[in-house]
């Protein structure tokens, strides 16, 4: 393939519908990626190419068929894959092994050239019409689920009722992992353990992603299930991270566990209210609770709920139980109204005209509940501490890094990126300051975040530590 495109340029590809993007474009550098350090996988992780051809020949061999020749070969759909590995063999040749490691799937369709005129747009078209695979999907494993898994082991809750220590609110980032961690411990441990979690603080992935997209008030979207609200607030969170990670600190986490508190609460008290009859008690509690926080905001934008007096004394308030039941009622008789535009009531709660309409009823809040509201800037005042604080964290946590990987390290990666010419002036600069430490000059918090995107950059282009 890539002797094919190199040799034929862009004629292979004039019924392909987008052209190669560089490897500059996040696609295309993940493709080099893997080329240069997981060459191997390369069949398993790539989609593979659609190509077209006027006719093909071919021989039997010992233990399969093997194409000799191909008239006309079009690659419809797979441009950046062929593309990614003719520049991989041409710039990064004594890398690749001449690309002998690497092996690609192929859907070959043989049409006649006038059948070709309408195949090949289709297969285009229909190639790139599939649902897309985005980054939210694998989530999962992002530094966002490791960074509230930290603050659950570790930030301890208030201890209340009667209560002489603290407990922790366990965040479950893989599936089964908190009796995974049971499995072993013997019967004092584990006893002390459930001290510590208990099992009724223990939340997962999609809890949380329900949580926090119900005070985005988006109960419609949340109302969609599980499975696709998690992802939507994936999409959210991975957009928001990359904008700045320190938003997600330990504030972050005390309002998730705020938010689970009052998701209980609130399922309790539609569950035990004398108007509610037997039926949609999810989307009655996910409404109730959006339009808490709609309706704070539509009385006046300068108040918050309390999240702190939520946190420290894990529970609500009185006040707050009364409004929650009584904006329920109305989110129950809406929801449930003969004038609603769905008939399957659970279907009626997934569109955003449900919510909409939700909107417009009008529910007072008592004079009682909005006393107990704090003023948003305090609230700013309390996050802006936080990211300060995680950004200290994560500024250690760089330095730390760098000292652990020692001079050593950075003198073999200097002669590494050296022999190779991929290091630019100033990344040769930052390494140098790291080898600085040798005589006791340790680098600033800076330096050290510049210092570990010279390392990832380095790895990026095949370089391997064994870190």
């Amino acid at each position: 393939m890539a002797d094919l495109y190199n040799k034929y340029g862009g004629r292979l590809l004039e019924g392909n519908v987008r052209s190669f993007l560089t490897a500059k474009g996040k696609i295309n550098k993940e493709i080099r990626n893997t080329i240069l350090n997981n060459p191997g996988m390369f069949f398993a992780y790539n989609n593979g190419i659609a190509a077209t051809a006027y006719e093909v020949k071919f021989e039997y061999g010992d233990n399969c068929l093997y194409i000799t020749e191909i008239t006309s070969l079009q690659i419809v759909n797979g441009g950046q894959t062929t593309a990614s590995l003719a520049a991989a063999a041409v710039n990064d040749k004594s890398k690749v092994n001449g690309l002998k490691d690497i092996y690609v799937p192929m859907k070959l369709s043989v049409v006649t050239p006038e059948k070709a005129m309408e195949l090949i747009p289709n297969i285009a078209k229909y190639a790139n019409k599939q649902n897309k695979v985005s980054d939210a999907d694998f989530f999962s494993n992002h530094a966002f689920h490791v960074r509230i898994e930290d603050f659950s082991r570790r930030v301890l809750a208030p201890a209340v009722m009667g209560n002489q220590f603290g407990t922790h609110w366990y965040y479950e980032r893989t599936r089964g992992q908190y009796k995974q961690e049971q499995a072993r411990m013997t019967k004092p441990q584990k006893y002390k353990f459930l001290l510590q979690n208990p099992k009724v603080q223990m939340f997962t992935k999609t809890e949380l992603a329900k949580y926090f997209n119900i005070y985005r008030q988006l109960p419609h979207q949340v109302s969609t299930g599980a499975q696709k609200n998690f992802i939507r607030f994936a999409e959210w969170a991975s957009e928001a991270w990359e904008k700045n990670e320190a938003d997600f600190n330990e504030a972050f986490f005390r309002k998730i566990v705020c938010l689970n508190i009052l998701f209980k609460k609130a399922d309790y008290l539609v569950k035990n209210a004398v108007w509610y009859e037997m039926g949609y008690k999810a989307q009655v509690v996910t409404y109730a609770l959006s339009y808490l926080f709609y309706a704070i905001e539509k009385q006046d934008d300068a108040f918050a709920l309390d999240f702190r007096s939520i946190w420290n004394n894990q529970g609500v308030s009185r006040a707050l139980e009364l409004q929650i039941e009584q904006i329920a009622e109305a989110m129950y008789n809406h929801l449930v109204s003969p004038g609603r535009d769905v008939e399957n009531v659970t279907e009626w709660a997934k569109r955003e005209a449900c919510w909409k309409k939700a909107k417009q009823i009008d529910v007072p809040l008592s004079n009682e509940f909005l006393a107990e509201l704090v003023l948003k800037s305090e609230e700013k005042e309390d996050n802006r501490a936080a990211v300060k604080d995680q950004k200290l964290q994560s500024s250690a946590s760089t330095m730390i890094q760098v000292a652990n990987y020692g001079v050593d390290g950075w003198k073999a990666l200097l002669e590494w990126g050296t022999l190779e010419h991929i290091f630019t002036p100033q990344d040769i600069s930052f390494l140098r300051v790291a080898i600085a430490m040798e005589k006791g000059k340790f680098p600033s918090e800076k330096q050290c975040a510049k210092i570990i995107q010279v390392l990832e950059k380095a790895r990026t282009e095949g370089y391997a530590d064994n870190a």
